[in-house]
């Protein structure tokens, strides 16, 4: 499993924002284990199968920074190996 966290200013008081997480994570067939919107204003975290973080990551980056390059943080570069 593994813990994802979805991080912006006010959301708790943004109408809608979890609803377009949540739909974004289904339309590319992420499955949500478990939710939680604790006592911060700028976190929604959930809990998904750790074969789906890399949909769930890739698809909410499409949603959320559409103009922003998405940098795989899954690869690992040259340096790295």
């Amino acid at each position: 499993m593994a813990v994802v966290s979805v991080v912006g200013e006010k959301m708790k008081q943004t109408r809608g924002i979890a609803g377009r997480v949540f739909t974004t994570l289904s339309n590319a067939g992420v499955n949500v284990e478990l939710i939680s919107h604790g006592g911060s204003e700028i976190n929604l975290t959930f809990v998904i199968r750790e074969a789906e973080i890399e949909s769930a990551v890739r698809s909410l980056h499409e949603e959320f920074f559409l103009d922003a390059p998405y940098e795989n943080v899954f690869e690992r570069s040259e340096q790295e190996v």
